[in-house]
């Protein structure tokens, strides 16, 4: 993993907090469809959004403090739902 994080080093902060909340919404959005026509296409789907949104997440922990940084998540998210 130490890959991504040198490469997200030259990511920006908003960005990778943006790319981590908006897959969280997939994830959600993809769970829902899920529960209403329970396929294992859908369950993947949704288990991917919510895996990668805590692979865009971690870098923005390394480089930014928890609190602020999960703030400004919960709301970007929020907005996103």
């Amino acid at each position: 993993m130490n890959w991504w994080i040198a490469i997200a080093k030259n990511i920006p902060v908003a960005a990778l907090l943006t790319l981590s909340a908006s897959c969280v919404v997939l994830g959600d959005l993809f769970a829902k469809y899920w529960s209403q026509k329970p396929t294992t296409a859908l369950f993947v789907v949704a288990l991917l959004g919510y895996a990668l949104s805590g692979f865009f997440y971690v870098p923005v922990l390394l480089r930014e403090g928890l609190v602020v940084s999960s703030l400004i998540w919960t709301i970007v998210a929020t907005a996103g739902f």
